[in-house]
Parts: structure tokens; C-alpha cells; sequence
């Protein structure tokens, strides 16, 4: 069995590429991320894996999503981790309030170390033949740059999930406020400086 092998291809032929062995390939740091990095270390401890996020942050929709008022459409009793109750007594709660507790959450279980922020997943290929995955990330370095990483590895059962958001470009040119959120909910909001 072959574990998923990140490769980094970053580093110029002359260096030596240093590649580091990993089971599982969680894609997200967001509430389900998390949420599958613990149950993954209850029920199978000895099994290694890493995070990729995309952003700098923990907390996925929570921490992307920032306008004023932005808050849960779902009761938070219910949506909370099972394994770590939700105990503010708001049930529909403020999105910082659900990013805060995405993140202590991360902390104290110490899942916060296997992530790799700035990570983005850029393609996935599965190969019969070999009876593995390819899969194509890159990393956004301090300057800006854009480094690729490789990672390969088997899967047993693969979990498909596509989602495709607005550009905020698109988003912006939509109109004010109130018009956007008319037409397509509230998507990116710029913070104030």
C-alpha cells in the first residue's frame, strides 16, 4: 500500500526534493476538515495525514465569508461537532463566533499542525492502472509565487464534492450591496481597512 507522498517540485534540480509520506489527503480546513481529522485520529490513530487549506486561516466558509451580519442559517446545536458541544446559548450564531470555535477546536485537538495553509489543489487524477491518485497543488509563497507540490497515493473509496463560487471581480460588478445580495446572496464583502 502506498500512502500519499508529497513531493515538493518547488526546489531548483539542483537541490535535493524532499518528500514527506502521508495515509490520508484531507482537502479544507473548514468544519468538515476538521471535523474528519478527528474522527480520523480516533478511529484510526496510527494513520497519518495532512491538510491542505487553501487560505491562511482556519475555518473555511466561516473565514471567507466576512460581511456584516454574516451568521449561520442553520442552528449551531446541530451543526456542532458532537465530540465538542456547542455552548454559547445562541443556536443561529454570528460568523465569527463559528470561526473562533472552527479554530479552538483545531487547537486543542491539535489538528492545527498538519495543516499546510496556502496550499491550493489545483487537479486530481486517478490512474487505474496504477491504482492511484496523482494530485497536482500549489503553494502560494510570502512573495506571491506560485510553487507546485506533487502528491500520489491510493484511495479506497473516493469522495467527489465540486462547488464553484463567483469571482470576486464578477461579484463586484454586480452593483451595491443591496442589489448583490438580492441577486446572489452575499458572497465576498471587502473589509474596511
Amino acid at each position: 500500500m502506498c500512502p500519499f507522498m508529497v513531493r515538493d517540485r518547488g526546489c531548483p534540480a539542483t537541490l535535493a526534493v524532499s518528500f514527506e509520506y502521508f495515509d490520508i489527503l484531507i482537502v479544507g480546513a473548514g468544519l468538515s476538515g476538521i471535523a474528519a481529522a478527528h474522527h480520523l485520529r480516533e478511529k484510526c490513530p496510527k494513520k497519518t495525514f495532512v491538510i491542505l487549506e487553501n487560505r491562511s486561516a482556519i475555518g473555511g466558509t466561516w473565514d471567507l465569508f466576512r460581511y456584516p451580519g454574516v451568521r449561520s442559517d442553520s442552528d449551531m446545536f446541530t451543526m456542532a461537532y458532537a465530540f465538542r458541544p456547542w455552548k454559547s446559548p445562541k443556536s443561529i450564531s454570528d460568523g465569527h463566533v463559528i470561526r473562533e470555535y472552527i479554530t479552538d477546536t483545531a487547537r486543542e485537538e491539535g489538528i492545527d499542525k498538519h495543516i499546510r495553509f496556502h496550499h491550493k489543489v489545483v487537479r486530481a487524477r486517478w490512474s487505474s492502472k496504477e491504482a492511484r491518485w496523482t494530485v497536482e497543488a500549489s503553494r502560494r509563497m510570502p512573495d506571491g509565487r506560485e510553487e507546485p507540490v506533487l502528491l500520489t497515493g491510493t484511495i479506497e473509496r473516493p469522495v467527489y464534492l465540486s462547488c464553484k463560487i463567483t469571482a470576486a471581480e464578477e461579484v463586484k460588478a454586480l452593483g451595491t450591496f443591496q442589489e448583490i445580495g438580492r441577486r446572489n446572496g452575499f458572497v465576498f464583502w471587502r473589509r474596511d481597512p
